[in-house]
Formats: C-alpha cells, structure tokens, sequence
C-alpha cells in the first residue's frame, strides 16, 4: 500500500528548519526538498521529523506559523550576545511550568487561597530603596522563616533540601529536573539556563535546571527567591566567569548582593574565615564553602567584595575548580546504578503540587488523565507508584499527605 503523504504548507517546514537546532544535515537536506515542493512528506516522516526536531506533531498540520510567545523569554540572562534562539528543550519545559501553574492558580483560587505573601513583598517594604542589600536578606529571611547564617553547619546538611522546604511552606512551588518532562534522551543544557522564577499572585513558581552542579543549585534557587520576592519573573544563567547581559543590570546585580547575604552573613562568613587560617587561601575558601553548603566559587566572589582575597586568588580557585569538575564529570559517567525513576520524580517535583493534583482528582474536579499529565506519568500505574515514592521519601510532613490520600489511590 502507498504511504500517505501530507501537504504540509512551505512557512511550517521553512519555520521548523529555522528554530529546530538538533536537526541533522540530512534531515535539513529533507526539508529543503518538501520546501521546494519536489515531494511532499509521509506521516511516518513528519512523526520522525518531530522526534528528531523535538517539535510537536501537531505543528505540520497548522495552517500559519506556530506563535510560542513564552513571555518569560524575553527575561533570558545571556552569556554570548549571539545567543538569541532558545532551544526546544527550554521551550518545552517552560511552557510544561506554565501549564502547571497555570492550573495551581485555578485550583487555589477555586480552594479560597489568600493572594501568596511573599510574591512581590518587596513592594510593600517601607522605604525598600534606602535599604542595604543585608538588611533586604534579612526582610526575605524573615518571611521564610530563617535567621542570618541559617546555612552553616556540618558537610550532611543539606541546604538546599532545607531552603525548599522554608520556601513551600510559604506556598512556593519548587521544581527541579535536568532534562525535559523526565525524558533522559533530551538533557537540559545548563550553559543555556540554571533555573527560571515566574511570579504569580497565587501560584509563584521556581524551576532548576539538575543538570548544573548541586552546590551551584543553592545559589539558583536564592537568586530566583529574591526574583519572586521582588515580583520579577526571570530566566538564570550566570557563570559567575563571563559578563553577562540582562535586561535590568541595576536590579540583577542588586538581587545577586541580596542572594550573597542570604548565603553569606558577613560575621558568620568571617567567623570561618578566620577560623581556617593558616591554610593556602584557596583551601579556605573551600572550607568555608563546604561549612556553609554553597560552591566555593560563589564563596569567593563573596570574600572579594569583603576584601579578604584578591581577584588573583578568585582566579587560581576557578582554575583548580575546573579539573575538580571534569573529575566530577568523569565519576558520573562511571557511575551505575542508582534510584528509581519513580524516586528520581519524587525528588524533583513539588510534593505540594502532587497533593494538591492528587486531591482535584480524587474529588472528581481534574480528570485522571490530565492529573497524570500535570504529574508526568503516563497511566494509574505510574501514578500510584509516584505517590509511593513520595510517601517513602517521609520529607512530605506539613504539606499535607495522610495515609487516608495515598489509600485512595492504591
């Protein structure tokens, strides 16, 4: 039987050749074809061409030029001004964010949700302006609920862990993930983007890219705190090594200031720093990095604006954190086994968002299929299976879970 071929109109395949990046020469040699009109595609290619172009299916059958205007775009911080076409990976994820915070801010305000505090609290700060980058640190600690130098402890605490849990309990959504919707055959690229804040009056959202170095990860997640808090939404890619353009430079280098208070209170950055003396000063900007949970480089850059190592020593630190990383690099792809996918999920997704989803479904208001869909998985099976990593994790108290919820779906 002859394939079915489809009369796909020349400004889609033209427009898919343009923003598709991961297409191969041969798939570009295809599509020059169908533009020409010497031969019209098969369904069998346009599902390939899909896959390959990481382009929904759907598109070939538009009549106009698909129009992805993801506000949050335009917020992009970048290190090569060249660098102006997102890839799909990050288009994908984005819009995936915004279907889901989309259907939180319905959900609560359907519940009778207050408007969330800490969106845009910054504007209700008396006399903001007049205020030091600490004493801003301070007014976000507050609403968090965390005292200056809340970081420091020893190597097993995780911070990171900790940060997010003060940050859901103030009705935040954080969410966490290194390739697009759980599909380990696209890979986020963390040199295009660390993480992402958008605001909103109910449903305030934080998204970070795991592909970047866990430590790095606890810098991102402050830095967009400081975003929502300030109500800006906002796209992160700072190397802390390149000069990088942003829309605001005035607002972003004062919400890096801020994020380096957060991180680094000043007496208890200096407490430690005095404490390791005697050691190379590289070696102690690792220690007190390793003391407060952050990377040693963010550690550095702080101890150069408190004057207490020159750019010189910043330097010789970034060249020694280079060869530690690509050692990094080569143990993880040594690396077997490890958690289970289901494991990997309930680590990364919001276990708010989860009870909440599970919550709608149960009560007959979200269909199961679209609760599946809003949790990334694919049937009940899966879904009963992320509730029960969830519930295992036992990092879920006070945002709701009971065993009567889990119950219901099992």
């Amino acid at each position: 039987m002859a394939s079915v071929r489809v009369d796909v109109k020349p400004e889609i395949l033209a427009w898919v050749a343009t923003n598709a990046q991961s297409l191969t020469d041969k798939w570009r040699q295809q599509l020059a074809t169908w533009i020409a009109g010497e031969k019209q595609p098969t369904v069998k290619q346009l599902q390939q061409m899909s896959r390959s172009a990481k382009v929904p299916f759907g598109y070939f059958f538009l009549d106009r030029v698909p129009q992805e205007d993801l506000p949050l775009l335009k917020y992009r911080t970048v290190a090569n001004e060249t660098l102006t076409q997102p890839s799909r990976d990050l288009i994908d994820v984005i819009t995936d964010m915004e279907t889901k915070q989309e259907w939180l801010r319905d959900y609560r305000q359907k519940q009778g949700f207050s408007q969330n505090r800490f969106n845009g609290a910054a504007q209700r700060v008396a006399g903001l302006s007049q205020l030091t980058a600490t004493q801003q640190a301070e007014e976000i600690l507050t609403l968090l609920e965390l005292e200056p130098g809340w970081n420091e402890g020893p190597k097993s605490f995780d911070r990171f862990k900790q940060l997010r849990q003060h940050a859901e309990a103030a009705n935040l959504t954080v969410m966490l993930d290194g390739c697009v919707q759980g599909n380990s055959h696209r890979p986020l690229d963390e040199d295009e983007f660390r993480a992402f804040a958008m605001t909103d009056a109910y449903a305030p959202m934080i998204f970070i890219n795991t592909q970047d170095g866990y430590r790095a990860r606890l810098f991102s997640l402050v830095h967009e705190l400081v975003h929502i808090w300030y109500g800006q939404s906002e796209l992160f890619n700072f190397d802390f090594e390149s000069t990088t353009l942003v829309r605001n430079p005035v607002t972003e280098q004062r919400v890096n200031q801020i994020s380096e208070a957060i991180l680094f209170d000043q007496a208890t950055f200096e407490r430690l720093w005095t404490a390791s003396a005697g050691q190379k000063p590289t070696s102690r900007l690792k220690l007190v990095a390793g003391s407060l949970g952050t990377s040693p480089l963010s550690a550095g850059i702080r101890a150069v604006r408190l004057g207490l190592v020159t750019q010189a020593t910043l330097d010789d630190l970034k060249q020694e954190l280079r060869a530690d990383y690509q050692q990094y690099k080569q143990r993880q792809r040594n690396q077997t086994g490890g958690p289970s996918l289901y494991q990997v999920r309930a680590a990364h997704i919001d276990h708010a968002f989860v009870v909440d989803v599970a919550r709608s479904a149960q009560a007959g208001d979200t269909s199961y299929p679209a609760a599946f869909a809003l949790l990334g998985v694919r049937h009940g099976a899966g879904f009963d299976k992320l509730l029960a990593a969830i519930e295992g994790t036992g990092s879920h108290s006070g945002n709701g879970f009971s065993n009567e919820l889990f119950n219901g779906f099992k």
